[in-house]
């Protein structure tokens, strides 16, 4: 299979960032870089459901989606002042704790190259 980039991409924790950046990532994945794309829990199951077989993972499974938590409840998604919050202080430490997960266990070409974020993540 040769050398791949790894990028990890992290999108805001409103459903309306995640779309764009989806597809940023299915046009990576489309040229052979393999992404790993970042939700948390409490969208992660709608992206899914979302995703058609056609455009969900690229036709060699180089997008991968994966969940981390957000430490809110189900009725704070709606508050904008509350997912501000968890963007600074919750999400961070689980997305590092994802980044270091993927990384002891990859090979040196496997491992995360680049990080993708939302310009609204902090």
């Amino acid at each position: 299979m040769g050398k791949r980039p790894h990028v990890l991409a992290i999108a805001y924790l409103a459903q309306g960032h995640v779309g764009p950046l989806m597809k940023l990532s299915q046009l990576l994945a489309d040229q052979g870089i393999r992404v790993t794309f970042v939700n948390t829990k409490s969208i992660h199951d709608r992206v899914l459901a979302a995703l058609s077989e056609e455009d969900g993972c690229g036709g060699e499974k180089l997008m991968e989606t994966v969940s981390i938590a957000d430490g809110l409840e189900p009725d704070d998604h709606k508050d904008s002042i509350k997912i501000k919050e968890s963007m600074s202080r919750f999400v961070p430490k689980e997305l590092e704790n994802l980044i270091r997960k993927i990384n002891s266990s990859a090979t040196e070409d496997e491992k995360i190259k680049c990080v993708i974020a939302d310009a609204t993540v902090p």
